[in-house]
């Protein structure tokens, strides 16, 4: 596809357009300010860095790097854990969406990305809708696909639901289907940006911790200081040099935002999935009830989350205290020491909440009735405050260089990521300044100087 191998940057300019013609102009210019010079008119400003530190090996981090490479840059992957995609994207429910977005612009903007979903990584989303059982959300975008089903319209589009639990304590509502929302497989899509990144031969470094940043005379971050956890233990402090330091770690870009003098406020949710063992493919499409959530995986496992917390605030948030980014099989033995009785109070919950989700999503569509818990995955997910993404430069100088500091960190990772990656790298690499991120900034949150 010609498109595809005009790279990321070609592909939004080459959407943008298209929206663009699509809309006469003017109100699609309504939808995204500026859109129109975004297209045309973008203006370099900075020069293209030698070498770029990216710090986080989850998807946002990785399609990054991978596209910053394409653009020439030298790119070093710093990962925390010791293989990628083991945090947020791991605890990911995968679910590919744009419906309910607020305000128009983010809806348009995951419009986009999902678009570019397809441009490029080809087959790595399935494509099957969504239902939403008792819900009719109203769409800031009106041309986002939707369609008002009955009742009788669900059975045809997801067989087995049970029309009566689904409706419980909810009246006659309408539901919806969102013909155009999909599903991915988050660890396929990783080990398909690690095969990509090492043939752009992109380093990526594991079982590393990024302390803090070293300092030009301008003011500006050069690099990373770090520590390296080897066989041995951990090394001593290191200083790794780049022109631009990208933070995109998730939840731990607050912290290293902070220690670079940046307010960037993040809610840190907790997120719960439950997972059974393989069964047949039964549930065709991603299904959102009132009470829980579910969508069934290429190997047949179903993933279920409760839509709505179900009570035990306090014990939930010890569970993900202590088991954060951690999968616990259901069945796991009592503890046998007062040192293991904690653990075992953790596990329980999560054992609890498995089974609880479990049964009310069998109560939605009794055909699953034989699935059998296998795991639960939890962990906290990187939500920053107004629920907007905060993507792009960090700069304390008026340099014409590069501004040392970039930040990508959203919900909805899995959604964004094509769209962060491409953007990213054209501001990145290409110097330019894309109005399309304009609403998603760091300076809308109140700066922290250093030393304060």
């Amino acid at each position: 596809m010609a498109a595809a191998a005009a790279g990321g940057g070609g592909l939004i300019f080459m959407l943008l357009r298209r929206w663009y013609e699509r809309g006469g102009g003017t109100r699609q210019a309504e939808l995204f300010p500026g859109l129109h010079a975004s297209c045309t008119s973008p203006s370099p400003r900075r020069s293209k860095p030698r070498h770029v530190v990216v710090v986080g090996a989850g998807i946002v981090g990785l399609s990054i790097a991978n596209e910053l490479a394409r653009r020439g840059c030298k790119v070093t992957v710093l990962e925390k854990e010791m293989s990628a995609g083991t945090q947020a994207t791991a605890l990911s429910w995968a679910w590919i969406n744009a419906n309910s977005k607020q305000p128009k612009h983010y809806q348009r903007f995951n419009m986009l990305a999902m678009d570019l979903w397809d441009l490029m990584f080809p087959g790595y989303v399935r494509w099957c809708g969504s239902i939403l059982l008792n819900e009719n959300p109203k769409q800031e975008v009106a041309e986002y696909p939707r369609h008002e089903v009955s009742w009788s319209q669900v059975a045809e589009l997801q067989p087995g639901v049970a029309w009566d639990a689904a409706k419980e304590g909810s009246g006659e509502s309408a539901c919806s289907y969102f013909p155009s929302e999909g599903v991915t497989e988050p660890f396929k899509v990783i080990s398909e940006m690690l095969r990509r990144a090492e043939a752009r031969e992109v380093q990526v470094v594991y079982g590393v911790t990024v302390t803090g940043f070293p300092w030009d005379v301008e003011g500006d971050v050069r690099g990373v200081t770090y520590v390296l956890h080897g066989s041995q233990g951990w090394d001593g402090p290191q200083t790794m040099a780049a022109d631009v330091v990208v933070l995109s770690n998730g939840t731990g870009v607050e912290q290293l935002a902070k220690c670079a003098g940046f307010k960037v406020p993040l809610l840190h949710k907790p997120g719960f999935l439950a997972h059974t063992e393989p069964i047949a493919d039964l549930v065709k499409r991603v299904v959102v009830s009132p009470n829980c959530h579910i969508l069934q995986r290429e190997n047949g496992s179903l993933v279920i989350g409760e839509s709505k917390e179900a009570g035990g605030a306090s014990s939930v948030a010890y569970a993900v205290d202590r088991y954060a980014h951690e999968s616990f099989r259901s069945n796991m033995p009592p503890a046998s020491n007062s040192d293991e009785q904690e653990d075992d109070q953790g596990l329980a919950e999560l054992s609890t909440f498995g089974h609880r989700a479990l049964a009310a999503a069998k109560r939605i569509l009794p055909v699953i009735e034989e699935a059998k818990l296998s795991r639960v995955t939890c962990g906290y997910r990187p939500f920053p405050e107004d629920g907007l993404p905060v993507i792009g430069f960090c700069s304390s100088s008026c340099s014409t260089r590069s501004p040392g500091l970039y930040i990508a960190v959203m919900h909805s990772g899995i959604t964004l990521a094509p769209l962060a990656g491409a953007a990213a790298a054209l501001e990145i690499a290409e110097g330019l300044d894309l109005d399309l991120l304009s609403p998603y900034r760091v300076g809308r949150f109140t700066k922290v100087f250093r030393g304060t």
